[in-house]
């Protein structure tokens, strides 16, 4: 399908997860759809969540509708994480130091988990899409490496599901 694509033999609708959007449109093989909410009077752009909306365009146009999203986050008690957004990975730090070691920083505990988790929520503070510059040398990027390998726990270091969490 994808040699169709780019030969320019695409059909009128197709599922684009897992594809390279941005060099699609780049080259002009997917049609803004714009117009399309525009000229429609049942559905508009209006009708889609804003952030989501914003975060679907590509240089202002919308070549895509995704089906779904996901939202991650992450959250804690007021009384051991305050009331204020926004965080840092040295805040993070401070309050795993404060808690002990036992304190489980996320549900799943493997190492691999633990960072994955980390990065879902922060990647874009290491990556430059647009220049293709990665900062993976910065402070904070070595703070995430640190939490995943002293925070999480190697295969065969799993927790039995009898002991206490």
């Amino acid at each position: 399908m994808k040699a169709d694509v780019i030969a320019g033999n695409a059909p009128d609708i197709i599922d684009l997860s897992n594809s390279p959007i941005d060099q699609y449109a780049s080259i002009g093989l997917l049609e803004d759809l714009t117009p399309y909410f525009e000229n429609d009077s049942e559905i508009g752009t209006d009708d889609i969540i804003p952030s989501i909306y914003e975060s679907m365009q590509i240089d202002g146009k919308l070549y895509y509708v995704a089906s779904d999203f996901n939202l991650f986050t992450l959250v804690g008690r007021t009384k051991d994480v305050g009331s204020d957004n926004g965080w840092t990975y040295d805040d993070l730090k401070a309050l795993l130091d404060k808690k002990g070691k036992p304190t489980q920083l996320f549900y799943n505990t493997q190492k691999s988990d633990v960072l994955r988790s980390l990065l879902i929520v922060g990647i874009n503070d290491f990556i430059d899409w647009e220049k293709g510059d990665c900062y993976f040398e910065s402070h904070d990027f070595k703070d995430i490496l640190e939490l995943a390998n002293t925070r999480g726990v190697d295969r065969e270091d799993e927790k039995s599901e009898d002991e206490p969490d």
